[in-house]
């Protein structure tokens, strides 16, 4: 398992310093949502290079707004996206469909040529996929192409900083 950890972090583009900054960030969103998110709402936070995303479904638009606030209030968040929906919670089958679509998409990012897939965070919240990173124009370009070509894709969201 320490081989998996180290390749990672070997091709990873980030400074260690840089990777931990991010996990504190959306560790300390994570205990906010944990702390006032109600039974019947599902929301993720996601990090990179201190840009915070926001994703899921609440029923209640002042707890959209709290959570994205807090985030943004934090001193290590450079940028907030609030893609949280105000809608019912996705059923679990939903929330495996789409981890299997971003596995796939992973994969497929693996296997595409000119692709560097460690400068980009991609999950999925009902089959939008969200692009998190940071990037060359040509690559963010490349890897976009990549995600609109995958099957059960129904929209691609790019939040990626140039380089």
């Amino acid at each position: 398992m320490g081989g998996v950890a180290t390749s990672v972090l070997v091709n990873e583009p980030r400074a260690v310093a840089n990777i931990v900054k991010d996990q504190t960030l959306r560790h300390e969103i994570d205990k906010c949502i944990a702390r006032e998110m109600p039974e019947d709402s599902n929301i993720k936070s996601h990090t990179y290079n201190r840009v915070v995303l926001l994703t899921g479904q609440v029923m209640d638009e002042e707890l959209q707004q709290e959570i994205e606030n807090y985030a943004s209030s934090l001193p290590r968040t450079k940028r907030v996206f609030n893609q949280i929906r105000l809608q019912p919670p996705l059923s679990p089958w939903q929330r495996i469909k789409d981890t299997v679509l971003t596995s796939y998409i992973r994969i497929k990012l693996l296997l595409a040529g000119g692709v560097r897939s460690t400068r980009f965070r991609i999950t999925t919240d009902n089959q939008h996929v969200f692009i998190l990173g940071r990037a060359k124009e040509e690559q963010a370009k490349l890897v976009t192409q990549v995600v609109q070509h995958t099957q059960g894709v129904k929209q691609v969201i790019r939040v990626v900083e140039p380089i």
